[in-house]
């Protein structure tokens, strides 16, 4: 008697980890059982290896299950998103679904906020840092005067960390940074989107500098996206910074620069063959 495909992930909905009560996760085949075989999904048990069975609370051997692991890495095999309990209904084999998850709009973000702790659903970031009117609408590829406020009240062991400056360009919205940690200061952009959208972005910052010290700085930066861990970005001395480019208001002044390399490139492309947004009008 064989077992199709459809009886299979029908068997796999049934799966749970009696630890977190989630099921089987795309790219997450190894799966274990408790010594009153209950089962134990990978993320429960690799996560904190002397954690026991919260339905019997006996021990978990490291012994994987080889049967629901060989069925796991088949192709065929379908999962439900892991943002399921937040409402999302996505069920896919496992190359796509591991890319839906990466950008699944249910799935958990942290709040860019440093002052905020908690991780919120991607749909309800905006809602969240409750920017009450005063994101700032700029144009791909042109310059924009930036003031960011460098209040004395978010000063925290004399370092500080800036809230978020909101930004909205044809619907995308990004997040001007900075930061402020033992005399250096960094500084960078976030999209309100998934890594991969963020690939397509880039940023530059220009600071020109009052008349006493007529110096420039400049630095052309990747978009991070608000999934990403922080990486390169602009960093130079904070007290040189202060005294070139703070204002009497405490705020530090620059432009920024947003461009869209993918439209930018397919701009390009048309230019080179021809094409106009015009010829698309055109019936």
């Amino acid at each position: 008697m064989t077992t199709s495909t459809g009886e299979l992930n029908q068997i796999l909905n049934e799966l749970k980890c009696q630890i977190c009560q989630g099921g089987p996760k795309a790219g997450k085949p190894r799966w274990y059982k408790c010594l009153q075989f209950h089962d134990i999904c990978q993320d429960c048990k690799e996560t904190d290896g002397n954690l026991k069975c919260s339905s019997c609370h006996t021990d978990i051997p490291n012994k994987r299950c080889k049967f629901r692991e060989s069925i796991l890495k088949m192709r065929t095999v379908r999962f439900k998103c892991a943002n399921e309990a937040r409402g999302c209904n996505e069920y896919l084999e496992k190359k796509e679904m591991k890319i839906h998850e990466t950008e699944c709009s249910f799935r958990l973000v942290q709040c860019p906020n440093v002052f905020c702790t908690k991780r919120i659903v991607f749909t309800k970031i905006l809602p969240h840092l409750d920017f009450k009117g005063k994101i700032k609408t700029i144009k791909y590829g042109e310059k924009t005067t930036l003031y960011f406020p460098v209040y004395k009240n978010i000063f925290k062991n004399g370092n500080f960390s800036s809230h978020p400056l909101p930004l909205e360009c044809n619907g995308m919205f990004f997040l001007g940074m900075c930061r402020e940690s033992k005399g250096t200061f960094y500084q960078w952009v976030q999209m309100i989107g998934s890594v991969r959208e963020a690939e397509n972005f880039n940023y530059t910052f220009e600071y020109d500098a009052n008349d006493k010290f007529q110096s420039k700085l400049s630095y052309t930066g990747k978009m991070l996206s608000i999934d990403s861990v922080l990486g390169h970005c602009f960093t130079t001395n904070y007290k040189a910074l202060k005294s070139q480019f703070m204002n009497e208001d405490e705020e530090i002044i620059h432009t920024i620069t947003i461009r869209n390399l993918k439209e930018e490139a397919r701009d390009e492309g048309n230019e080179e063959s021809g094409i106009s947004d015009d010829d698309d009008n055109e019936e």
